[in-house]
């Protein structure tokens, strides 16, 4: 007699499961990124568009006309020494090529800056997703990284913007790829050393926040390259040493350019410095623990918070490898910089989005080690979670946002359509930007004509306004001595 099949171990079948299903999501967890990220992003700018929303704030305003400008005439310094060139340069340039092929309205201007911080909040993501598997992270970290990246008020306000926030976290977010990847094995290529090093220095070219890791970075990797060194051979060669100081070094060249430039230009190396306090004075300080504590909040009232827990637990856990220590010393200085922002600026979701972002890191990794383990059964809840804080957010969040921002770019629209004089009729008029300068103290004034039609803000047309500034100091004080006399 034949014996019949042999009957199927029905205590293997769920483990079995459970494994195929980690074994899909840990392949086509960098496809969900790829996926759900930018379609969210269009989501995001779309949505802005149709709330009437074209800029976010004066800030926002500056950097689309200095944009446009570059496009015209490139430069690297302008003429108060105070913006860093490099998101004007590639903003500028797109909207350059899109005049070449013919795209020179207003609108393509603004779909030019648009996708310009769609591809970096985009590059940002997908380098911090690959960073979480370079740490060891699987599918599951993968996906609740993507959930929290996108789950964010400060993407949707950053995806709609000039502002420099998504370049400079795509710089610091390819450099945390490029030091945790060489820390990550013995014999780890030293090229992932160099773009640590070169995307630090990018990102100084973004934003003054980025100077911290000059700082950071140097002292960290001073005994790790001897300790690496050393391991690699029993006499670490002198020119090899060489070579890792001086590209550590280069992480100063953008403070050191500026420092010299101020010197030259303003007889000050510090007068950056004094025109950040005096943008501060313009607009505003926090400089209150509620108003800090509520404008992470704001970013998203469960995931930061589950996120930020995350990555304060997995402290513990990340300091026993180099490649955690190298995530846990750019998490402290993105914290440094980020609640310094926040605390000296006004309260917005800008200066908070970074950190907010940089911890999705390692709180995905304490996430996924907690649904790993004996408490599965938090995955449903921690999943509804996330996934009803993204719905709450944009259907009853940004709704009631947007309006807010928009209505102070119409406030002071009018208040420039009244001040220069215009009627009611006629929408056109000039906006005159200080940039960040006393009245005193102002050279150059950046002005550009705008048209505003249905109570919203398109930019349409620059003017070089050297000259007109130059007549009018003069024409004023003319006036000033004809008066005394």
């Amino acid at each position: 007699m034949t014996p019949g099949p042999a009957p199927a171990d029905n205590h293997s079948t769920p483990s079995a499961t459970i494994d195929s299903f980690r074994n899909r999501l840990d392949s086509r967890a960098p496809l969900f990124i790829a996926i759900i990220v930018p379609t969210t992003l269009v989501f995001y700018v779309l949505f802005a568009l149709g709330r009437g929303l074209d800029l976010n704030d004066v800030d926002d305003l500056a950097r689309t006309v200095l944009s446009k400008t570059w496009a015209q005439r490139p430069f690297f310094f302008t003429s108060d020494t105070y913006w860093l060139p490099l998101p004007f340069a590639a903003r500028g340039s797109l909207i350059k090529l899109f005049a070449l092929a013919g795209f020179e309205t207003a609108a393509a201007e603004l779909t030019a800056i648009r996708l310009v911080s769609m591809l970096y909040l985009f590059g940002a993501a997908m380098a911090l997703a690959r960073c979480i598997v370079a740490l060891g992270g699987r599918g599951t970290a993968v996906v609740l990284f993507g959930l929290a990246f996108i789950a964010n008020f400060g993407t949707f306000e950053l995806a709609s913007s000039a502002l420099s926030e998504p370049d400079y976290l795509f710089w610091i977010s390819l450099a945390l790829l490029g030091f945790v990847s060489f820390e990550s094995g013995e014999r780890a290529s030293p090229r992932w050393f160099v773009l640590g090093v070169a995307s630090l220095v990018l990102a100084g070219l973004c934003r003054y926040e980025a100077w911290a890791w000059a700082a950071l970075i140097p002292l960290y990797f001073s005994v790790r390259i001897e300790k690496r060194l050393i391991s690699k051979a029993s006499e670490a060669p002198p020119r090899l040493k060489a070579s890792y100081w001086a590209m550590l070094l280069t992480l100063w060249i953008p403070a050191i350019v500026w420092i010299a430039a101020s010197a030259v230009r303003h007889d000050d190396p510090f007068h950056f410095i004094k025109q950040e306090q005096s943008y501060t004075g313009l607009f505003g300080a926090a400089r209150s623990p509620r108003l800090v504590i509520l404008t992470f909040l704001r970013m998203n009232p469960v995931m930061t918070p589950l996120m930020l827990g995350g990555a304060f637990l997995s402290i513990r856990r990340l300091v026993e490898r180099p490649s955690g220590r190298v995530l846990l010393e750019f998490t402290r200085a993105m914290a440094v910089a980020s609640l310094y922002a926040t605390w000296n600026h006004q309260a917005t979701a800008r200066f908070a989005w970074p950190l907010t972002v940089f911890a999705a890191v390692p709180g995905s990794l304490f996430l996924e080690r907690i649904l790993a383990g004996r408490s599965r059964c938090l995955a449903g809840p921690i999943a509804g979670l996330l996934l009803g804080s993204w719905f709450v957010m944009i259907f009853w969040q940004l709704p009631r946002q947007t309006p807010l921002i928009g209505s102070e770019i119409r406030e002071f629209a009018a208040l420039v359509e009244a001040a220069s004089g215009r009627d009611g009729g006629n929408r056109s008029g000039q906006i005159l930007l200080r940039d960040h300068e006393g009245e005193d103290r102002h050279v150059d004034l950046l002005v550009f004509r705008s048209l505003i039609a249905s109570d919203r803000l398109i930019l349409c047309e620059w003017i070089d306004a050297c000259d007109v500034a130059s007549d009018k100091r003069t024409s004023d004080g003319a006036s000033t001595d004809e008066a005394r006399l």
